[in-house]
């Protein structure tokens, strides 16, 4: 009898190793990517976008009710995508098992070379935004897509984080790419990301910017990369201690700092979308202009950019960006259909 009452023991054990530490490896692991996740999107331009998301499905948000609606929707967007991860890792140990390693790659290549050819079209369309949409003043912009030359007027003269400058906005980003063994993976050390509402200014008048979902191509006031056989000078070990960043000297991982701002009285290009100003009061506005504000409007993948390059330049930017994409997405559908092809039906 004790025996058997021993065997029963032993047997719930195994039992419960079987299930039970591959359980908790896989809630750790869930855990694991949700957190990564809930942090990337906390990042100040990651927020930007979602707000711009927001405000495209419902133009009426603003304030803490665009910043609930902001919160509410993170929290879906992060059990979205942990999900896909969650489905591909499981399939990247699984599915050899049940499909074969043929189609195996087949699953993981088919919606990235999706993706990439996807990604190339916006960016290729945002090109042809620019070509085709004619240069306005501000006082001759009419409502929709425009297209403007002059400069930026602060509501509100910021410092940018690293050099000090005065600026309209900035962008500033301190990361760290770290190797182990075959694999690497980039950590964000410090991140501040703020452009206020500003006024863009030409000879004619000036018009109001909500920036909310502004792409900044802008060159950067500041950029610094580290490697091995490049230390980290003292003076920028200096300023990273005051972002509270312990780094010095030669360095085994790769340290990438970079700030962009948004310049004071330096021609700009501005392209975005021209609607009705919701600050303006009907009828008080003095010239047609007051009554307009540029921000991204409605449609999410529509473009909406500031930079301090020619027209020509920015439109080339995105043309190189299209490109890159099409070849990469391009050469994943070659190696799909080389693996379908050869590896599943010749062989």
């Amino acid at each position: 009898m004790l025996e058997i009452l021993i065997m029963i023991i032993i047997i719930l054990f195994a039992f419960l190793a079987a299930v039970g530490i591959p359980a908790l490896i896989i809630y750790f692991v869930i855990k694991n990517i949700k957190g990564n996740i809930s942090k990337s999107m906390e990042n100040p331009e990651v927020m930007d976008q979602m707000r711009a998301a927001m405000k495209a499905r419902n133009p009426g948000l603003e304030g803490k009710e665009l910043e609930t609606a902001v919160t509410k929707n993170k929290g879906k967007a992060v059990g979205i995508v942990a999900g896909v991860l969650i489905f591909f890792v499981i399939l990247f140990f699984v599915g050899p098992i049940f499909l074969g390693e043929e189609f195996t790659v087949v699953f993981f290549l088919v919606p990235f070379s999706i993706l990439m050819i996807y990604l190339g079209i916006i960016q290729y369309k945002k090109r042809m935004d620019i070509i085709y949409t004619p240069t306005s003043t501000v006082r001759g912009a009419a409502m929709g897509e425009v297209e403007l030359k002059g400069q930026a007027l602060a509501t509100e003269v910021l410092n940018a984080p690293y050099t000090g400058e005065k600026c309209i906005g900035y962008s500033f980003k301190v990361t760290e790419t770290r190797s182990s063994g075959d694999s690497s993976y980039t950590e964000t050390l410090k991140s501040d990301y703020k452009i206020p509402k500003f006024y863009f200014n030409d000879d004619t008048g000036k018009v109001l910017v909500d920036p909310t979902g502004m792409e900044l191509n802008v060159s950067p006031s500041f950029s610094f990369t580290s490697s091995p056989f490049k230390p980290i000078p003292d003076e920028i070990s200096q300023k990273l201690l005051s972002f509270g960043i312990t780094r010095s000297g030669r360095q085994r991982n790769q340290l990438n700092i970079e700030e962009r701002i948004i310049p004071l009285g330096k021609k700009l290009y501005l392209f975005g979308n021209a609607g009705k100003n919701p600050y303006i009061q009907e009828g008080t506005a003095q010239f047609g202009s007051e009554n307009m504000m540029i921000s991204k409007g409605t449609q999410l993948n529509k473009l909406f950019t500031i930079s301090d390059s020619s027209e020509k330049s920015t439109a080339n930017k995105y043309l190189i960006s299209s490109i890159i994409a099409f070849l990469i997405g391009g050469l994943l559908i070659i190696g799909t259909l080389y693996i379908i092809l050869v590896k599943l039906v010749l062989f």
